[in-house]
């Protein structure tokens, strides 16, 4: 590295000059390109894309045909409808059959808690502010503060 004329220099304080005309050991540092070029697949992925954006574009509807739909609507036969009407299993149904079951009664009633939960919300949106004295708010820190001299 050459050396550097320190006459020529603006007046700077004497450690800031002198790390300037010091000699550093810097390393030597490859660079890396980071751009990579697309590859034949996004090439041709891209093309496609554009291709089908075009086909969009310029799609003419009068090319298109009329089609006309047939719908099949299939109505059920009297016999169909006969089936449907005629009772089904409640002839031959025997209750001897049936299994035995104790009814149990659950009390709807709430909880004592629950009771009590309830009674404060119905307290609490009725409560009277008009009552309530103002107070002023005293801000306490415990904070010291040092004064410089």
């Amino acid at each position: 590295m050459a050396e550097v004329n320190t006459n020529e220099m603006p007046k700077l304080d004497e450690n800031v000059q002198s790390e300037l005309t010091k000699q550093h050991a810097l390393n030597h540092v490859d660079t890396v390109e980071k751009n990579k070029l697309p590859t034949k697949e996004d090439v041709e992925v891209e093309r496609q894309h554009v291709q089908l954006k075009q086909g969009i574009e310029n799609f003419r509807p009068n090319t298109l045909r009329q089609v006309s739909t047939d719908e099949k609507i299939i109505l059920p036969t009297p016999a169909d409808i006969a089936k449907e009407k005629a009772p089904q299993l409640a002839a031959n149904f025997d209750k001897n059959d049936l299994k035995s079951v104790e009814t149990v009664f659950k009390s709807g009633l709430p909880t004592p808690d629950e009771y009590a939960r309830e009674k404060v919300k119905a307290l609490a949106s009725n409560f009277d502010h008009s009552e309530l004295k103002h107070v002023e708010p005293q801000v306490k820190t415990n904070v010291a503060v040092i004064e410089e001299q």
